[in-house]
């Protein structure tokens, strides 16, 4: 299965301004170098609270006793705990990077 390399994105027009403004004033050749930075730069944030929250979620996971739920029960139960715990801990620290809120 291959990979498409491009990508369209329509962004809310105070986003888009946004934009214009850092590709001026970090004068990027054009608009595709500038959302090719963005994006690196974003996984690269993500990859960086991602180890930080596993590890933190790994360890809550160990500390669950033993349950009669279903494993898709279980399942369920800690994407909301993840959610939640991600939710306080990282989405109002990170929310200019994630645009949550905005």
């Amino acid at each position: 299965m291959k990979m498409s390399n491009n990508i369209l994105i329509h962004l809310p027009k105070k986003m888009a301004s946004r934009a214009e403004f850092f590709i001026e004033l970090e004068e990027y050749k054009n608009r595709e170098e500038f959302y090719k930075d963005a994006i690196r730069r974003f996984i690269e944030f993500k990859e960086q609270t991602t180890d930080v929250w596993l590890m933190e979620f790994e360890s809550l996971v160990g500390e669950i006793p033993k349950s009669r739920k279903t494993e898709k029960e279980l399942a369920n139960q800690m994407k909301k705990v993840r959610d939640e715990l991600w939710r306080k801990k990282y989405a109002k620290k990170y929310e200019h990077a994630t645009g949550i809120g905005q």
